[in-house]
């Protein structure tokens, strides 16, 4: 794929810019330029997929099957676009908002910034932070095993079996040059002045001048295209990156993400025969994913754990039953096989469909970090639209104005360090009523972000079918059908609230988001 963009970080390139004495090393190469491969991936030659498959009969109507395989997934190759996709910011006013600048009908004064390609080689997107893709990545490939009983009896069909499947080699990407764990730990730690008043700025976000605003490159340009280009001062977090110019250098593509799937799968069936069919199926599985780090105030900072999960698509319990019925009235059936072509017209060739499902929701996520008590948040029966589930195990973290003093004791705020800090008029007046506001700054989340007990709404829902056929000749067949999909109108709500800190926690808006009860008419001409 020539083009795309890539970083070869074992290379070292001198200081790009002048007018600082900051250096970093770093090198940017281009597919298909100066000897660079053209393909995006290396080769990869040990996806091997082996497969074995055995059944053997038990007695004259009872078989055992069983069967593993390893499966490989498609690569969905795409390529890096450093270089090649270009943002063009919108300059809103270059006098501290005394007048615009870039306006709607005008909004790139300064035009618009071409793709750069190649050309620029390491000064390609400075300031904006880089990706590149991991050559070596692989494919995602799962082992996949399975056994199941079947036995029948007479017209029906009995079926129980097992199915395990674990898959590994996730893509997930991982940040390059971050700074060191343990720094942004202490330099996100609450500070007091000497009456125990937190200090309203931490270390790690203390503005500092810029040492590389308005920079100027060996070719005579301000190439610095990121904002960290433009602005007199930045935080000093920012320089603790192993390249503090771009930021986030990130590797994507990183085959370290597994999830896996097990499931006792049941099912019945009678096969098409006097006029009626039925196939009923129940599985009982659980999904588990290690695909994502716990949600903290750093992102994805690798020093992290990765939070082993229930999966986004977990569904315990799925039932689904599919039934046909040609009732016996009429010409060529049961009743009424000789019946008059008038008669036959109005009580033969009727036909009922009929097909439920129901099956359990999706976790919930609860993604915003607060104070959680430990306790299962499930409440029995599942709740209500105005409470989904126990929100009294949750309390946000206090903000700035946040009264503190109706905080449960579990959550341990009252051993902070600065909670016995008592705001002064003037702290009240400027919006400062606690003394603990910063001490969330460094939080690291260990608690779980799904629950196995709290859950979207249920899918529950009938789609019926009456059929009538006609033939107004031997070799023509009318039907008309009249079919009404989610027959009882069931709903399913949007997943409930899960932010602590708002107003709407809990509460799962009574709209449904599943298509309400529909009706359908339609006729069908075979010839």
């Amino acid at each position: 794929m020539p083009g795309q963009s890539k970083i070869a970080s074992t290379t070292t390139a001198p200081a790009i810019c002048s007018g600082s004495s900051v250096n970093y090393d770093l090198q940017i190469n281009v597919n298909g330029v100066n000897g660079v491969p053209r393909g995006t991936y290396n080769a990869d030659h040990k996806e091997f997929q082996p497969r074995f498959g055995i059944a053997y009969k038990l007695g004259p109507n009872t078989v055992i099957r069983a069967g593993f395989g390893r499966f490989t997934q498609a690569s969905f190759i795409t390529g890096g676009q450093n270089g090649f996709s270009r943002t063009t910011l919108l300059t809103a006013t270059q006098d501290n908002y005394l007048t615009p600048y870039d306006t709607l009908d005008n909004p790139f004064r300064n035009g618009i910034l071409p793709p750069t390609g190649s050309s620029l080689g390491p000064l390609t997107n400075l300031g904006q932070g880089v990706n590149w893709l991991n050559q070596d990545a692989g494919r995602a490939y799962s082992w996949e095993y399975s056994v199941h009983l079947q036995r029948q009896i007479r017209s029906w069909l009995f079926e129980v079996g097992y199915s395990h499947n674990k898959t590994y080699g996730i893509y997930q990407g991982r940040v390059q040059d971050y700074y060191p764990f343990p720094l942004w730990q202490q330099l996100r730690a609450p500070l007091f002045d000497t009456n125990g008043r937190p200090y309203d700025s931490q270390p790690w976000d203390v503005q500092i001048p810029n040492p590389f605003n308005q920079l100027v490159c060996p070719n005579g340009t301000k190439c610095i295209t990121g904002s960290i280009g433009r602005t007199s001062t930045t935080n000093f977090g920012r320089l603790l990156f192993g390249d503090p110019l771009l930021g986030a250098v990130t590797q994507n593509d990183n085959p370290l993400g597994k999830n896996q799937y097990d499931a006792l799968l049941t099912k019945v069936e009678h096969r098409f025969s006097k006029g009626f069919s039925v196939l009923s199926s129940f599985t009982w599985s659980k999904l588990f994913e290690d695909t994502a780090f716990y949600p903290d105030n750093t992102g994805t900072n690798p020093n992290l754990a990765v939070e082993h999960k229930l999966g986004g698509e977990d569904r315990p319990f799925v039932y689904s039953v599919a039934s046909v019925w040609a009732l016996p009235f009429g010409r060529g059936r049961k009743l009424g096989k000789s019946a008059p072509k008038l008669l036959d017209a109005l009580v033969g060739g009727w036909e009922l469909t009929g097909q439920y499902q129901i099956q359990s929701g999706i976790p919930v996520v609860f993604g915003t970090n607060s104070f959680f008590s430990g306790v299962d948040p499930a409440l029995p029966g599942g709740g209500t639209l105005s409470e989904w589930f126990d929100t009294s195990q949750f309390f946000p973290f206090p903000s700035k104005n946040t009264d503190i003093s109706a905080y449960p004791p579990w959550t341990g705020i009252q051993n902070l360090s600065g909670y016995s800090y008592q705001p002064t008029a003037t702290d009240i007046k400027s919006g400062l009523r606690n003394g603990v506001y910063q001490d969330f700054n460094n939080f690291v989340r260990t608690y779980p972000t799904r629950f196995g007990n709290v859950r979207s709404s249920r899918v529950n829902e009938a789609n019926i079918g009456v059929h009538k056929s006609f033939k107004p000749t031997e070799r023509m067949t009318l039907q008309l059908r009249m079919d009404a999909f989610n027959a009882f109108n069931h709903p399913r709500f949007d997943v409930p609230d899960t932010n602590p800190g708002s107003a709407t926690f809990g509460v799962a808006a009574a709209s449904q988001v599943n298509q309400p009860r529909a009706i359908e008419l339609a006729a069908r001409l075979t010839f």
